[in-house]
């Protein structure tokens, strides 16, 4: 093998064998942190991320060790420390990392090292603490500079002013280097809300204004301050009984209140820190709880603890599970509320009517609907929450102070400026219908709202109307599971992104700022709008559907071979994707315009689809084919999100003739395939390909027109594509001209071109830079194919005459019950040998069809190999005709 390619074959074998390794761990090690976004594509990336970050002189073992044990241990975006550690040969972090693992303030000491590595060359001058005995105080104008705090709990002043000296001034920015808090929406929240080792056995969490909703950091401060006032919850162990005879346990109500808030005036930020609570929060509880009991018993003290607000004159806004910590302990259950950003405080007990427009906002629907059911959520807030009441026909205007964003938004969009009361409901029983969870028919638990809240986080509210549009469709033309199922993947794969990013905070220091270019972000996007665009055609709608599931699965495809890093595999079973949509296209296409033949070239007759293909087709009809053509083009587009192209456009008898003029398409002669035709045409295009095989000047012609002329500045990507040509055409050429070649070497080469075309493509597409090949490597296969390429052309030159392949047998035909792409009546009762063991042998070099498609045994296989090398060497001008039983004892 080329030495070059050798070596980076090695390497690549090194890291596929970490990444199995790594995948192992991911999946077998318990990690709570991992655990909220756990899924297999995200192990197979983070196990190549992890692989290609380890030195090749690390001992691979140990390094593989200390990370199974950071992940069992610890939060496992300290990986990402220690990779780095290694990477840059930091001695001091790695010797850290390595030996106090086990000690109780691990994290704190990496998160420190960590503060100090990457603001030491941007710290400014230092600033003052100055503690305030009023909070109002953060708000007012101060000295640039100064850091602004208040302290709730006197007892605790030392704790702050402890961190604030750990941070040696810069207290902001040692929160903003630490880790977001994990959790099942962690990631929407990102920088904003950061979890902090304070000791050896207590973590706090800090939550820092959003600088998106002005003023609301603030008006939550004061809030917070007057329930805790209005409760009488003013210390961490203050609570309220609401238990009753009805209780199962005791049931007290606790407010999560920070200890201290500060603003950084130089930075213009405000923080607020509290200590981390144990437990799980409401939704993840009533997530997997699926006893109807404990389930119902939760809901009952949520309307304890809301009708206990009201009675106190507080209207939760924010009132939502996931605002909820259940903390549950044996004889007692504890609710730590928390987020009052939008609570309104009466003077008075909330009246029925402030209570009934509060239930008609987000808590109802849009909160609990998120993973409770109508029927649990009408029990619960039952006088509150009646749908079956709402009036349908309404003429009044809508009377709520704030109607719900959602509804709004659609209205607005549909151009409705005014809508009555009833527009309202109606448009809201509509909506419902595609919020609360259900059952699937494959038994599976369904969250539509999951969706919402994420996109709405992610993209805005533009794209949360637009997706409460599309599954209002899709829930109306009975594809709301399958629909769904692509938002889910598509938000899986850009949570796996983020994460994937959240690991670079050990290497950038970033706070909010967030790259929103790349494909994941796109792809959502796209979804979203293409599905919205389709909303009122039932058949483009579920066209969208397949459209966008082919582009899921080759993503995930790349996904399953980067960690392998084989590159014809990963362009077959992309073609294996494309393949039965494809059949479809160029079924219909060919029933409803009846062309003479529909031919496929490039990539997808050779197998060989990568990121970004195109579709080559070939029209031969006597008929004018710009309708045909069309009807290929847009049904690629839409179904399959690729472009095509035509290399062919002619009648039968003009086939010879436009091959001959144009020697580029001497690869389209060899690897073309028929998708669609009768038999009569069919023989007469094979026999035309066979006289142009014979042509000993139209060969010596073509070859030379794939031999890359190396020019300094070609681009890599160029040269990939170049040589894969050249490649493909030794391959395919060399047995028909009778030269020997080393097919193992060749195949290498294949497999590595295609792999890095493929990743060239992919990086493009996510506005990356790819990585430069190494210039050896690509000037030894140059070297290489070029040689074979030579010997090709000398060989053309002294044959006087190529083996007539007019030899007809009948072992090879289309199998009826295949899934190809002839037509099952469309049987061909003979094809020449040559021809069949081409045909055979492009199947055993991975082509696209499998070799269950064509009715030939293993044994046959063997035969009919053995025999072409001895017909090679017949040079016999005369024809041979040979039966079934000739054929098998030719040799």
């Amino acid at each position: 093998m080329l030495e070059a390619l050798k070596n980076v074959s090695n390497e690549q074998d090194r890291k596929v064998k970490l990444v199995g390794a790594i995948l192992n761990i991911l999946s077998t090690t318990p990690s709570q942190e991992l655990s909220y976004y756990a899924n297999q594509p995200l192990y197979k990336q983070l196990g190549n991320y992890i692989a290609n970050k380890i030195p090749k002189e690390a001992d691979s073992s140990k390094v593989l060790s200390l990370i199974q044990r950071v992940i069992s241990r610890c939060d496992f975006r300290l990986i990402e420390d220690y990779l780095f550690a290694l990477e840059t040969q930091d001695n001091y972090l790695v010797n850290l990392i390595e030996s106090e693992i086990n000690k109780p303030d691990f994290q704190q000491k990496v998160d420190h090292y960590r503060f100090q590595r990457l603001t030491k060359g941007n710290r400014t001058h230092n600033r003052k603490l100055i503690l305030k005995d009023n909070p109002e105080a953060l708000f007012s104008e101060e000295t640039p500079g100064d850091i602004i705090a208040y302290v709730a709990d006197p007892t605790l002043k030392n704790t702050f002013t402890s961190l604030f000296e750990r941070s040696q001034g810069h207290l902001s920015e040692y929160i903003d280097t630490h880790h977001d808090l994990l959790g099942l929406y962690s990631l929407i929240r990102k920088g904003l809300v950061k979890s902090i080792q304070l000791n050896s056995d207590q973590f706090i969490v800090t939550k820092r204004d959003n600088p998106d909703k002005k003023g609301r950091f603030l008006t939550e401060q004061r809030n917070i301050n007057r329930i805790s006032d209005i409760l009488n919850l003013k210390h961490q162990d203050s609570f309220v009984d609401l238990s009753d005879q009805s209780s199962i346990h005791k049931v007290r109500l606790k407010l999560i209140k920070p200890f201290a808030i500060f603003a950084d005036k130089q930075q213009h930020k405000f923080y607020s820190l509290a200590y981390l609570q144990e437990g799980k929060t409401l939704e993840e509880v009533l997530l997997y709880e699926q006893d109807p009991t404990a389930r119902f018993e939760h809901l009952k003290n949520s309307q304890k603890i809301l009708d206990f607000l009201y009675e106190k004159g507080v209207i939760w806004g924010d009132m939502a599970p996931r605002n909820t910590i259940v903390n549950q302990m044996s004889g007692a259950t504890d609710y730590y509320i928390l987020d009052f950003e939008k609570t309104k405080i009466l003077n008075h007990s909330a009246s029925l009517t402030e209570r009934q427009e509060h239930c008609r906002g987000q808590m109802c629907v849009e909160e609990f609907g998120a993973i409770c059911s109508l029927e649990e959520v009408k029990t619960c807030f039952r006088g509150y929450f009646e749908p079956e009441k709402w009036d349908l026909n309404s003429l009044d205007p809508v009377p709520f102070e704030k109607p719900k964003r959602e509804l709004v938004a659609i209205f607005e969009a549909r151009g409705e400026e005014f809508y009555t009361l009833g527009a309202y409901n109606r448009l809201e029983q509509q909506v419902m219908k595609v919020r609360f969870p259900f059952t699937d028919g494959a038994k599976n638990k369904r969250h539509p709202l999951h969706i919402c809240f994420k996109i709405d986080h992610y993209l805005g509210s533009e794209y949360d109307q637009k997706t409460t549009e599309l599954l209002m469709s899709a829930y109306e033309y009975d594809c709301l599971p399958d629909t769904m199922d692509i938002l889910e993947q598509a938000l899986q794969n850009l949570d796996n992104r983020l994460i994937l990013g959240d690991l670079a905070t050990a290497t950038t220091y970033n706070t909010l700022q967030e790259n929103r270019q790349c494909y994941e972000y796109d792809f959502l996007e796209e979804v979203i709008n293409g599905f919205y665009d389709r909303k009122e055609e039932s058949h483009q709608f579920r066209l969208a559907i397949n459209r966008y599931n082919t582009g899921l699965k080759l993503y995930h495809i790349r996904l399953d071979e980067v960690t392998k890093r084989h590159g014809i595999s990963l362009a077959k079973s992309n073609c294996e994707a494309l393949r039965t949509t494809l059949h479809r296209i160029l079924k219909s296409a060919y029933a409803n315009y009846r062309p003479t033949l529909i031919l496929l070239s490039g990539g997808f007759s050779r197998g060989e689809i990568t990121y970004g293909s195109d579709v080559d087709v070939g029209i031969v009809s006597d008929k004018d084919s710009s309708e045909i053509k069309k009807f290929i083009k847009n049904s690629i587009s839409e179904e399959l999100s690729l472009s095509s192209d035509f290399y062919l456009d002619v009648t039968l008898q003009d086939v010879e003739k436009r091959f001959l003029g144009d020697p580029s398409l001497l690869e389209d002669v060899l690897h073309g395939q028929i998708a669609n035709g009768d038999s009569k045409a069919i023989q007469s295009y094979e026999q035309a390909k066979k006289r142009i095989l014979q042509n000993k000047n139209y060969l010596a012609t073509a070859v030379p027109v794939f031999i890359p002329k190396y020019q300094v500045g070609d681009e890599t990507e160029v040269q990939i594509k170049q040589y894969l040509k050249l490649c493909n055409l030794t391959l395919a050429l060399a047995p028909h001209v009778g030269v020997n070649i080393n097919k193992g070497i060749l195949l290498s080469i294949k497999d590595f071109l295609l792999f890095y075309k493929n990743e060239y493509a992919y990086e493009k597409s996510k506005y990356k830079e790819p990585n430069v090949l190494d210039e050896g490597v690509m000037s030894e296969i140059g070297l290489y194919l070029r040689d074979q390429s030579s010997a090709l052309l000398a060989e053309i030159d002294s044959n006087g005459c190529f083996l007539l392949d007019n030899e007809i047998v009948e072992t090879v035909k289309p199998n009826p019950s295949a899934d190809d792409l002839q037509d099952e009546e469309e049987i061909i009762p003979v094809i020449s040998l040559t021809e069949a063991l081409i045909n055979i042998e492009n199947l055993i070099n991975l082509h696209n069809f499998p070799l269950e498609n064509f009715e030939v045994t293993n044994e046959e296989l063997r035969i009919l190999k053995g025999i072409r090398c001895k017909v090679l060497r017949y040079k016999s001008e005369s024809s041979i005709q040979l039966s079934m039983d000739e054929f098998i004892n030719f040799n």
